[in-house]
Order: C-alpha cells, then sequence, then structure tokens
C-alpha cells in the first residue's frame, strides 16, 4: 500500500496542492514523523502521532491539500527521525531536498478539490467503456449528451485481473521481504481481489498482521476492511478492541495504536451487519486521550450502509456525542459528517443549531457546515437562511467557504427547481460571489459552488453560469483562481472554454495552474490537448505532482497514446522519482497494455524497491473492483481540517 503519509514524500502524490510546488526531487528514507495541521491537532496529537506548527498547509515538506502519496510509503515532515518496528510510535524518518512554494493556506479551494474529486470525476466509469462512445459529466449524472471522442483507453477486464496481476502480486508477498514492496502489495491486493478469491487474501493479510514493521501491519489491518469479506470481521473487533486475540494476532503486545485505528475504520469499509457494535463499543469505552481511534470510529460508523443494520444505534450514539459537552472538540468533529453520510434528513435542526452555538468550536462548526450541504433539501428556508447569513457574515473564513459548497449541494437536490424562490436566491448569491465576493478568497469558491450547483440544474441556469465563469476566467490573474475557473468550466462542460484554456496550457509556466487546466481539459475532452499533455508528462523535468494531474486529463481524455509513451519513458527513467510518478500515473490512466510493463518492473529483483512497490500500487489501482477509489467514501464530504494522523495516513494513499 505504497501509502507515504507519515513516511517519506512520495514524489508521485495522486494531486497536487494548487498551492505547492515541488521543485526536487526528495530523498528517500524509511519512515517519517507526520506533522498534523496546527490548527486542526492542537499543541498533542493523540495515540503518540507528533504535531506542531507547520511551515505550510501540510507541514515542512508536505506534498500539498490531500495529495496522494500512494499505496504505502508516506510523505513526511523534515527534522524528526523515528523507527518502525513495532512498539515504536510509528513516526517515520525525514525526507530531505524538497522545497515548497506556497501561495494560501487551508482556505484554499484545493484542498477541498483533492477531498471530494473522485466522485466528481468519475474517472473509472469514464475508463470503463471500451468503445468509442463517452459521455461528458453532466452525462455521467444522466443530464448530459453523449459524444464520440475517440476510441479511448480499455481498463482491465476482470479476466485479466485474475491471470495476470493477482499472481504477480500474490508472488511479491511470497517473495519480497522490503517493507514498501509488502505493504503496497497488500492493499493492491485488497482493493482489487473478487469476491469468490477473497479468502486467499485475508490468510495473506492475517499473516502479515504479526510483521516486525508497523507500516506492514497497518497495511494489512487497512486491507482487511478494503478486502470486503466478512471473514474480516472477527480479526478486526479483536484489533481495535485490543483483545487477547488481537495481540495474539499482531506478535504479542498491544495492538498499535494506529492498527486499532485502521481496524475500526476496515469496519466500516467491511460495512458487515455486525460492524456497528465493536465500533459503539470502542466509543463508549475509550476515553479521549485515543483521539485517533475514537476519530475512526466515528468516521467508520458514517461509512455502513443504514439499511444493514436492525436498530439506529449508531444514529443515536452519533446524535449524543454531538451535544457532549465534554467531548474532545477534534473528536466531535467528526460527528457531523459521519451523521451526513447516514441520510437521516431529521438531523438537520440539530445540525443548524450547531451553527448558532457561540460554545461551539471551529471545526464543528466547520463540519456541521459540510453536513447541512449534504442533507439539507431546499424546503428547508431557514437552513438556505442561515447558510447566506454564514457567507456573508461569518467570521470563520473556512465555514463561509463551506457554507458556499454547501448552498450549492442544497440547490442541486432540487433539478427540478420546484422551489424557486430559494433557487434565486441561491443562484444569485452565487454569482455575485464569484465576482464581487463578500470576503476576499471567495471567488474560487463562489466559482466551484456555481458549477456544482448549475451542472444539476437547466440549460438556462447553466449557460448563465458558464457566461459568468467565461468572464472571470478571462479576467482573473491569479493562477489559483483561474485554475478554479478552469475546473468549473470543465464540470459544466462548457465547450466554449476549451480554446481558452488550450492556448493557457500551453503559454503558462504556472505549473499549479497548468495541473488542473489538464485536469479540466480532460473534463472537457478537448482530444487536441493531448500530444500537448503527452509530451509535458513525458519530459523528465516533470515535477512528479504535476505529471499526475496531467495523467488525469490524459486519463480523462482515455488517451491510448499517452500509455506507449508514459511506459517508455519508465523503461528508461533514471531517478526513483520519476519512476514512481510514471508508475502511478500509468495505473490512473488505466489501460489494460500498461500491465505487462508494470508486472515486469514489479517483479525485477534488480529494480529499487520503491519503484517496484510503486508498480504494485499501479497494479492496484488499474484492477481496483470498485467504481470509486476504496478511500474516495472516506475523504468526501469530510472535514479536512479536522483531521489527524491515522485519517491523514488514509487520506494520502492512492
Amino acid at each position: 500500500m505504497l501509502h507515504l503519509p507519515k513516511r517519506r514524500l512520495v514524489v508521485a502524490s495522486l494531486t497536487v496542492a494548487a498551492s505547492l510546488l515541488l521543485t526536487a526531487t526528495p530523498s528517500w528514507a524509511h519512515g517519517g514523523k507526520y506533522t498534523a495541521p496546527s490548527d486542526a491537532s492542537g499543541p498533542n496529537s493523540s495515540s503518540g502521532g507528533a504535531v506542531g506548527p507547520p511551515t505550510n498547509p501540510d507541514g515542512a515538506a508536505a506534498a500539498g491539500p490531500g495529495a496522494a502519496n500512494s499505496g504505502r510509503i508516506t510523505r513526511t515532515t523534515a527534522g524528526t527521525t523515528r523507527g518502525t518496528r513495532r512498539g515504536d510510535s510509528g513516526g517515520r524518518g525525514p525526507v530531505t531536498g524538497t522545497t515548497m512554494v506556497i501561495t494560501g493556506g487551508f482556505e484554499g479551494w484545493e484542498f477541498w478539490w483533492e477531498a471530494n474529486r473522485d466522485e466528481l470525476l468519475g474517472l473509472k466509469d469514464r475508463l470503463t467503456r471500451s468503445t468509442s462512445l463517452t459521455m461528458s459529466l453532466n452525462g455521467l449524472s444522466g443530464r448530459g449528451r453523449p459524444d464520440k471522442r475517440g476510441s479511448g483507453s480499455r481498463r482491465a477486464s476482470r479476466d485479466q485481473v485474475d491471470r495476470t496481476v493477482m499472481p504477480v502480486l500474490h508472488g511479491l508477498l511470497s517473495t519480497a521481504s522490503d517493507r514498501d514492496i509488502l505493504d503496497s502489495s497488500i492493499l493492491a491486493l485488497g482493493r482489487s481481489v473478487s469476491t469468490d478469491q477473497a479468502d486467499l487474501v485475508l490468510s495473506d493479510a492475517l499473516g502479515l498482521l504479526s510483521h516486525p514493521e508497523l507500516s506492514v501491519q497497518t497495511s494489512a489491518a487497512l486491507s482487511l476492511g478494503v478486502l470486503g469479506d466478512a471473514g474480516a470481521l472477527a480479526p478486526l473487533r479483536d484489533l481495535l478492541a485490543d483483545t487477547a486475540h488481537g495481540r495474539q494476532l499482531v506478535g504479542g503486545g498491544p495492538v498499535p495504536w494506529l492498527v486499532r485505528s485502521f481496524a475500526a475504520l476496515g469496519l466500516g469499509l467491511l460495512d458487515d451487519a455486525g460492524s456497528e457494535a465493536p465500533l459503539l463499543a470502542a466509543l463508549a469505552t475509550l476515553p479521549d486521550s485515543e483521539r485517533d481511534i475514537k476519530v475512526c470510529a466515528i468516521v467508520a460508523l458514517g461509512l455502513l450502509d443504514p439499511e444493514l443494520r436492525s436498530h439506529d444505534e449508531a444514529h443515536v450514539a452519533l446524535r449524543a456525542l454531538l451535544v457532549d459537552r465534554r467531548l474532545d472538540d477534534l473528536i466531535k468533529a467528526q460527528v457531523p459528517t459521519a451523521l451526513a453520510k447516514l441520510g437521516n434528513t431529521e438531523d438537520v435542526p440539530l445540525l443548524s443549531a450547531v451553527l448558532d452555538d457561540a460554545d461551539a468550536s471551529v471545526w464543528v462548526r466547520q463540519s456541521a457546515t459540510i453536513a447541512l450541504g449534504r442533507l439539507a433539501g431546499v424546503e428547508s428556508v431557514e437552513t438556505v437562511d442561515r447558510l447566506l447569513a454564514e457567507v456573508a457574515d461569518g467570521k470563520d473564513a473556512q465555514t463561509r467557504r463551506f457554507a458556499l459548497i454547501a448552498l450549492a449541494r442544497i440547490g442541486a437536490s432540487d433539478p427540478d427547481r420546484q422551489a424557486l424562490e430559494v433557487h434565486d436566491l441561491i443562484e444569485r448569491r452565487l454569482l455575485s460571489e464569484t465576482t464581487k465576493p463578500s470576503h476576499a478568497g471567495h471567488e474560487s469558491w463562489g466559482g466551484l459552488a456555481l458549477a456544482l450547483y448549475a451542472r444539476q440544474q437547466d440549460r438556462a441556469v447553466q449557460a448563465r453560469a458558464i457566461d459568468r465563469l467565461l468572464k472571470v476566467y478571462a479576467e482573473e490573474k491569479d493562477p489559483s483562481n483561474r485554475a478554479a475557473f478552469a475546473v468549473s468550466l470543465g464540470l459544466l462542460d462548457a465547450q466554449r472554454a476549451v480554446p481558452l484554456i488550450e492556448v493557457d496550457f500551453v503559454e503558462s509556466s504556472d505549473r499549479l495552474f497548468k495541473g488542473y487546466a489538464a485536469v479540466a481539459l480532460g473534463l472537457l475532452g478537448a482530444r487536441g490537448s493531448a500530444p500537448a499533455m503527452r509530451a509535458e508528462c513525458q519530459r523528465k523535468s516533470t515535477a512528479p505532482n504535476y505529471r499526475l494531474q496531467l495523467a488525469t486529463g490524459l486519463g480523462l481524455l482515455r488517451d491510448e497514446e499517452s500509455v506507449d509513451v508514459l511506459m517508455e519513458s519508465l523503461a528508461n527513467a533514471q531517478t526513483l522519482g520519476v519512476s514512481s510518478a510514471l508508475a502511478q500515473a500509468l495505473g490512473l490512466i488505466g489501460d489494460e497494455r500498461a500491465i505487462g510493463g508494470l508486472a515486469r518492473l514489479a517483479e525485477d529483483a534488480g529494480q529499487p524497491s520503491a519503484a517496484r512497490a510503486f508498480a504494485a500500487v499501479s497494479l492496484g489501482l488499474l484492477a481496483e473492483r470498485t467504481a470509486l477509489p476504496w478511500n474516495a467514501a472516506i475523504k468526501a464530504g469530510s472535514n479536512y481540517r479536522a483531521r489527524v494522523p491515522a485519517l491523514d495516513e488514509v487520506f494520502d494513499i492512492l
């Protein structure tokens, strides 16, 4: 599970933080101590995770907002060195040689985009189509039109995965001893194995729980949930509860806090009828000092399908936690978003009350705002009014910006426009915030919110939104804002924007803008841009994060030629950073023709272990059995401002 959160900053993050640019290739050390955002975890993190005031939104040497790191090698902050053996705190070694340029803080739209992009891009859905018929993004939501944009790349079939990918990954577990290869391979197996072979991976994962390296243990625990097999229920329950059997599974001694945290998330991902009870027990018995475990248990409850529960204990428990004045604020901040995912609209008044609670922490208010966008409908006029007031007069910048997204989601939930007066209020506010914002920094958020709202409305609303976004895009000078407007136009399938963005992609020297412009061009089906994007992706000097944004755009375009180009580049790569980025890009594009080259790289004992591990990650990406990445449900609709080290690990896995 090449999963780079608290270990090395793997040069190949899936997503660029539009406010960050990698300007050098990092050196590699296994391990690393994660430094959480100072505004998200306070002076002391839970469960042994260290925090401190970072110099940028993701720590001194971090990759960017929600930038996925990859299977299981992790990004780190500079200046600390910790072991990764069992019994250690779980910290990792330092990364050096990476320089970041920061142009904004956590309030930037890029952080929100990277947490929610999977469900908006529908990348796997696009890549699954093997004919020349594709759809606009609106088409993926049932409101667009089909159009022909080239023959497109082909996803691997289930038969190919079973015949080629699975034997390679199983072979790596049998022959490799390097931690990166092991933890990358086990998660790749968990995400790609078919249900009828799940028992084989279950056995592999259980065996790795007692590995001496913590990264392998945690990957094994997480893969049990990703696997989705009922046989994982009992071991996950024992790991979370730190029972005698759980300790036996990890080779003796207390179950490490990070393994317990991942076991909690695994129970949510498993989504079994028996998952609820152990999660509720953890919340009822653990002290707040076990912050990461309790946070993950709350998040996991939000992942459970209400249809699988015969009672409403999880819902009742979460409501009780939200009004518990003694509960740690960072733990409580997970409750509103978990409630939102359970989908009970009766919680809207309770969540609205949080916004008016003078004693509620800023994290909890932010989360309540996100949750209202997911739960409330246009019939909740009071909620809409409260969010409009928050946008205009709220004191916390992040809550105001989350309120813009919440308004967009509420309006989008009523595509038939039954509440015209409410729609008028929402549309006018979003249009206004895009051009004449009530607060500095709202422009990009207003543009994205406008696109999210309009893409579910009729053509007249879409036309007004596109006209406004074209205007601000043409006039905007700030690269981050322009990138947001470009992505917004892409979400609306605004074909008139293609010539403008194509020219700017070629002429701009700002990689931050160019990366998101590539994504926008991919959304727009601008196949004429593929050669330029391909050339940038192939260039050896291309920064890894930027390369992966380019790969996203090429994947959206289903560009066949990029596979051959990237495979040739991978064969000739001279540095580990380039190799890892190229391998991940191939996994992201997802063409079946990459399987052979990736398999050979993974199995080549003469290659650096990290490069082989990245190849395993790519195979897992390419063969993933679900429509969205396994961690998309955890990231989407979350409050990334209230994260803890365990969640950062999960957010950062590619």
